[in-house]
């Protein structure tokens, strides 16, 4: 799962960040959420009018 929240990249041409679905995901392996962040910004979908949300997985354990 993922944790709540997040941020939202974008750029001002997207209208409503908020009223989005989730089309697809990446997952990142790094070492913070400042280079998520970064790589986030670079994204196509945010160059042209889009936005990339990022957001944190939580790991589950497993309990018996």
């Amino acid at each position: 799962p993922l944790d709540y929240g997040g941020t939202f990249v974008h750029n001002e041409q997207l209208e409503d960040p908020f009223g989005l679905e989730i089309t697809g995901y990446f997952v990142l392996n790094v070492e913070s959420k400042e280079q998520a962040l970064e790589i986030a910004r670079q994204s196509p979908h945010v160059k042209y009018g889009g936005g990339v949300q990022v957001k944190q997985i939580q790991y589950m354990t497993q309990t018996n």
